[in-house]
């Protein structure tokens, strides 16, 4: 019997200053696949070198484990995404 194959997360839970906010990860590792089409970022460690953090830090982040709000909006700079375009507030109200 094979053991069943864990699946990554599609998204994950954000809390800058008390605000939840829902990270389409999904769309993040789309667009980091389309940089390495590109020849733009070779490597995970590479995509962390352009947002200033670890490559542990980055490969945390894309595995669905929130590192700080100034982390995430560095990489996703580096991946050309606006937070706008993969983050949604949970509550409405944000």
């Amino acid at each position: 019997m094979r053991p069943k194959r864990r699946l990554r997360p599609m998204s994950m839970i954000i809390r800058p200053r008390g605000t939840e906010w829902e990270l389409n990860l999904d769309a993040c590792r789309h667009a980091l696949v389309r940089l390495q089409v590109d020849g733009e970022v070779k490597s995970m460690g590479q995509l962390a070198a352009k947002a200033g953090c670890s490559r542990s830090t980055a490969s945390r982040f894309l595995a669905g484990r929130s590192p700080s709000l100034t982390t995430v909006l560095a990489i996703l700079d580096v991946l050309n995404l606006k937070f706008d375009e993969v983050a949604r507030p949970l509550n409405e109200s944000a």
